[in-house]
């Protein structure tokens, strides 16, 4: 496996040099060296080969971010993980993720550039477990201006425009590079209520031309502060030209609500878009961006996409309780990977001491492949309890065990059981 793209070479030497050059502001920098061992009876997640592996990982998680520079702003969360196993089941590999960001004022807050860039690994084949014989490198390169020009004490007016390069360490057809431009209008009616009209229009090249695309996008949001939270609103229009086939659009949505009362805390997320699966499935709809919790595997098509998540806490006197429940429904424009998907999240947090807490896990899911007659409608129910001991104020202890079970009505080869258990070990000076 290649461990770094070209891209992300270039993006550490950057790092390098801006952190060379900012040796005399301050700098805050901070990290946690950890080591696990884990020993699963399915290595393979499968009915008809299950193999029993132990897995050994020693992670180091490096965090940065500037001082009080009010020219140079940059924060950054990198993670370099060596794992091996001891049967030989998957090969031994380094990873390395993380994203960081570079901020540079230019001319008194009106004109900037900023940098940013990511490295993630993604599922090559999202019908297939999760395995790591099924994941590949993400490497993603953001750079470019910005304006913000204050018009009035009431509004102000942004321009970005940005290029963005994108390499998949496998799947070439998802490779990309693009140039990514927005102009967004806000009035602030109130010091907690404000409009934001925008316009956005992002120009895609792939390795393969027939996926190269020209995307518009005109939007209106309301956002205000409430007493005991936040709410936002945001409708538009997406608008997608493929330079083979058929021109895609679609109405754009977003709704986020946040709300703390007493000791509840109540979020409710709600999306409509279209968009380019690529990059990742972000909440502008206007696939301008990575995000690392959606858009999970490498594959390029237009997508129609419509989500919800609600999430319930409760935070006890030193307990808490947390409970999620979320929904997706995808649409792919070519390729056959329309999918429906359910989950349910309860987690429980309990302190048992100043030093000692349970963490106890329960999640549901249901993953429906539309197209698919070969893989059918997967239920996944995964039980989960850690134990974290403070044996000192740098030393955490942690052990774990769980339950992973997959059922399939209609296939009874894509069936699975797991049991794993774990003990790990972290360090995290001050």
């Amino acid at each position: 496996m290649q461990l770094f793209s070209i891209p992300s070479i270039l993006s550490v030497g950057l790092t390098s040099v801006l952190l060379y050059s900012s040796a005399g502001s301050a700098l805050d920098f901070s990290y946690e060296l950890s080591l696990d061992s884990e020993h699963t009876d399915n290595a393979n997640r499968t009915n008809d080969n299950e193999v029993d592996e132990t897995e050994t990982s020693l992670q180091a998680d490096f965090r940065f971010a500037s001082g009080a520079s009010t020219t140079f702003q940059y924060d950054g969360l990198y993670s370099t993980e060596y794992v091996t196993y001891s049967e030989g089941v998957f090969e031994d590999e380094l990873f390395v993720t993380g994203r960081s960001t570079f901020v540079f004022d230019l001319i008194d807050e009106f004109l900037g550039w900023d940098f940013e860039h990511s490295q993630d690994y993604r599922r090559t084949d999202n019908a297939l477990v999760n395995t790591p014989d099924n994941i590949e490198r993400r490497s993603v390169i953001e750079t470019g201006p910005f304006v913000n020009w204050r018009l009035t004490r009431r509004d102000t007016l942004r321009f970005e425009a940005d290029y963005l390069t994108s390499d998949f360490e496998n799947t070439q057809t998802a490779d990309s590079d693009r140039i990514n431009t927005s102009l967004d209008w806000q009035h602030a009616y109130s010091q907690i209520s404000s409009v934001v009209v925008g316009v956005d229009y992002n120009k895609a090249d792939f390795d393969t031309n027939a996926n190269n695309f020209d995307l518009w996008r005109v939007s209106i949001s309301h956002n205000r502060v409430l007493k005991d939270g936040n709410f936002s609103f945001g409708v538009g229009f997406n608008e997608i030209d493929r330079e083979v086939g058929e021109k895609v659009d679609g109405l754009f949505v977003t709704s986020t609500l946040s709300k703390i009362s007493g000791r509840r805390e109540i979020g409710l997320t709600l999306t409509q878009q279209v968009t380019d699966s690529s990059l990742g499935l972000d909440l502008d709809g206007g696939g301008d961006g990575p995000e690392d919790d959606a858009g999970n595997f490498a594959i390029q098509d237009i997508i129609e996409r419509r989500s919800m998540v609600l999430s319930y806490r409760y935070n006890f006197s030193v307990d808490s309780l947390l409970v999620a429940l979320s929904w997706d429904d995808e649409d792919y424009d070519l390729q056959p990977e329309d999918q429906r998907r359910y989950a349910l999240q309860v987690n429980y947090n309990w302190n048992l001491s100043s030093r000692s807490s349970i963490d106890l896990n329960a999640d549901f899911s249901r993953e429906d492949f539309l197209e698919q007659d070969d893989v059918g409608v997967n239920d996944r129910y995964r039980f989960g309890v850690n134990y974290n001991y403070s044996v000192s104020r740098f030393v955490t202890l942690q052990l774990g065990a769980s339950y992973d079970e997959r059922k399939n009505d209609d296939i009874e080869a894509r069936e699975y059981t797991d049991n794993r258990i774990n003990i790990g070990v972290s360090y995290t000076p001050e």
